[in-house]
């Protein structure tokens, strides 16, 4: 039984202070925790659909505990989840995998996984728990949380409270992003950003003429809560197992075909004007020179037979030459080490000079099949340091004034050509529209058939942690109070429910009690589980609310064994 699926969530618990407005609950969380695992076959018994709709009309939904004492539903399972960690994994020691790489803190770099998403990381992006600027080799730990199954595993809660009414947080992807050195937790230095490219999946209407929109969320473990962050920028990058070409399609291709035409037009105008005001040439900050690091002449490659230069090296060798009278070359801390005494008695028959950035050079020296590479920093002696630093804070305040002027001068008119690119498009698309519209009404396309496109989301982090693409859906109003019930006819009580649409890409938890309140948002088909102590699964595989007010028993399927491993996990949860 493979199965794959794409939607997924795990409510998150209510911070403290609302509970303590509650009386306490540790006699109810006992009852809870002390229910025997259950296995076997689970039937679902739903309430008429005229009952489901009066109990909307009350402020909550209750239960009786074994006192015979009436609790409102929001109120036990908010002890319940607040019991618990905010990121709960609900599985023994399986968990979404991460991926481990290392790069140089002070150069930065492009990460890219197998999944085609990447992140791009600035030099010198990190710093340590005491705010210290971090060099050298730093580890970075990256996950992708796609589907249901992912969601369910990490143990992330999905919900999203936003001005007293609570949101389920529908996924177009995630990412947990964490950085470390020797072991320890990093963070991002205040004025950094990593800029992530996030590529996952999303269904919708095929007839849609441009990308859904989703948001930014970032998940603050303390506060216990989502927090909004921005607006994700998705493009869509293709349509995965279409069905044969359509005149629909045809139609939909050369819309998009002259999108992107404007689009590109836009950009090489905007290009052309840039470059009709050239920016000013930023000035070199010195460095001043370390008294613990071997250094030697600028031009020490005099006498070598053979020296090439990179593309741009000789240029930016010699404007610091320029620049500063009497800098020298001094061991960068990340070079490999090197014995200067060594490599002055060794007749070097060639050189090669590549800049890596401003301010750092490698040079690679060869004599026959022997060669040794340096990482060197062009620095200024202390006695020239001073006022080399104050010459350059004085052409760096001349520099700003002049993008300045120029941005001004430059503003006004790319603004102006971007209005116009957003008016073209407009107009195309009413166009595209009016044609789509005109053959839904003739009977030519059906706007409900849903596609699943490969999309790539978009989006800045500036500070480490889990980050999600995400769109709030609203409460639903079919909602129908559940009992599960185990093979041998005892309730299932205390235990956190899962359950997962084919409709949407997320997952709701709820806590079991005798009125459990599954929110049925649709006709899709429904999966619902819960999990015993030793990692086996107890669920149920349905179609919607079309049983809802049937009073119907529901078969419970239950796993043949405890689950060991993601692919496991996801062949029992699959429908």
């Amino acid at each position: 039984m493979s199965k794959n699926y794409k939607f997924i969530i795990n409510p998150s618990p209510p911070d403290p202070e609302r509970i303590k407005k509650h009386q306490d609950f540790d006699a109810l969380l006992g009852q809870y925790e002390g229910a025997k695992k259950q296995t076997g076959r689970l039937r679902v018994l739903y309430v008429s659909s005229a009952v489901a709709a009066s109990l909307l009309l009350l402020v909550s939904l209750f239960w009786l505990n074994k006192s015979g004492v009436t609790v409102p539903y929001e109120q036990a399972a908010e002890a319940h989840f607040a019991s618990q960690a905010f990121v709960n994994p609900p599985l023994e020691n399986i968990n979404v995998p991460a991926t481990r790489t290392s790069l140089v803190a002070e150069r930065g770099d492009t990460l890219i996984f197998q999944t085609g998403s990447q992140i791009i990381i600035p030099a010198q992006a990190f710093v340590d728990q005491n705010g210290a600027a971090v060099n050298g080799p730093v580890d970075i730990q990256f996950r992708e949380m796609h589907d249901f199954v992912d969601f369910f595993l990490s143990g992330i809660p999905m919900h999203y409270d936003s001005n007293g009414t609570r949101y389920q947080l529908e996924s177009a992807g995630m990412i947990e992003i964490l950085g470390f050195q020797d072991g320890q937790r990093l963070n991002l230095a205040p004025d950094k950003q990593i800029e992530v490219e996030l590529v996952s999946r999303v269904r919708m209407p095929r007839i849609n003429s441009q990308a859904p929109k989703y948001n930014i969320y970032q998940l603050n473990v303390a506060e216990r809560q989502w927090e909004y962050e921005g607006v994700d920028r998705i493009q869509i990058i293709t349509e995965e197992n279409p069905p044969d070409q359509t005149f629909f399609d045809q139609l939909k291709a050369n819309f998009q075909a002259v999108i992107n035409q404007i689009e590109q037009n836009t950009e090489q105008t905007i290009r052309e004007l840039e470059a009709s005001y050239p920016l000013p040439e930023k000035p070199i900050e010195p460095i001043e020179q370390r008294r613990d690091q071997p250094t030697f002449s600028l031009d020490f490659y005099d006498g070598i037979e053979e020296v090439e230069f990179f593309e741009g090296s000789g240029e930016k060798l010699a404007k610091i030459q320029n620049t500063f009278n009497g800098a020298i070359f001094q061991l960068a801390p990340n070079s490999p080490a090197a014995d200067l005494s060594e490599i002055n008695a060794v007749v070097w028959q060639s050189a090669r000079i590549n800049a890596l950035n401003d301010q750092e050079f490698e040079i690679t020296l060869m004599h026959g099949e022997r060669s040794l590479s340096l990482r060197v920093i062009p620095v200024v002696g202390s006695s020239a340091y001073q006022a080399a630093l104050t010459e350059y804070q004085q052409k760096m305040d001349a520099f700003k004034q002049a993008v300045l002027d120029r941005d001004v001068i430059l503003q006004d008119r790319v603004d102006r050509l971007r209005r116009d690119k957003e008016a073209l498009i407009s107009k195309e698309r009413l166009q595209f529209e009016t044609t789509v519209q005109e053959m839904v009404d003739e009977g030519r396309i059906n706007p409900d058939q849903i596609g699943v496109f490969k999309i790539v989301n978009r989006f800045s982090v500036d500070h480490f942690g889990i980050w999600n693409c995400d769109r709030p859906i609203a409460p639903g109003e079919n909602v129908v109070p559940i009992q599960l019930i185990d093979e041998e006819g005892k309730k299932i009580k205390g235990k956190t429910t899962f359950i997962a649409s084919k409709k949407h890409n997320t997952v709701y938890q709820y806590l079991a009690t005798n009125k459990t309140p599954i929110p049925f948002l649709d006709d899709s088909e429904y999966l619902i589980w819960v999990v015993s102590e030793d990692n086996q699964l107890s669920l149920l595989k349905t179609v919607g609310p079309s049983s809802a007010g049937k009073k119907e028993e529901l078969r419970l399927e239950v796993a043949s064994r405890p689950i060991k491993s993601e692919a496991e996990l996801r062949e029992v949860l699959y429908f």
